[in-house]
């Protein structure tokens, strides 16, 4: 099971948290298509980049996991969707070409191994 975690707290000063929305949308959209049908999006604790809100991390036994930061709920969505699906289809986690995610490429913040 594929496992997208995001942060349920991570929020701009003096803003309310973005993340449970941008969960309850990724989790809409991906439940329009079976291809996702292994994909659970959680929303997590803290993943302490609270200066670059919204946290957000990929995960699945025997893969690299990934962390990202400063993910834009307003703009993000499609990226998230494209990186789930090179995600999932990357036998190891490995993503060697990210210019397909757009800004979240930039918004890397670590790559952890298996």
């Amino acid at each position: 099971m594929h496992k997208i975690f995001i942060c349920r707290s991570c929020a701009d000063v003096d803003a309310a948290p973005a993340g449970p929305d941008l969960a309850a949308r990724l989790r809409a959209r991906l439940s329009t298509s079976a291809e996702f049908g292994m994909i659970e999006v959680v929303d997590s604790r803290c993943m302490l980049s609270c200066g670059k809100p919204i946290a957000v991390s990929l995960t699945c036994p025997g893969k690299m996991s990934y962390l990202f930061a400063d993910v834009d709920a307003a703009t993000d969505l499609g990226n998230l969707v494209t990186l789930i699906r090179l995600y999932r289809d990357s036998p190891g986690g490995a993503i060697n070409d990210a210019r397909p995610v757009g800004r979240l490429r930039h918004c890397l913040l670590g790559r952890l191994p298996t």
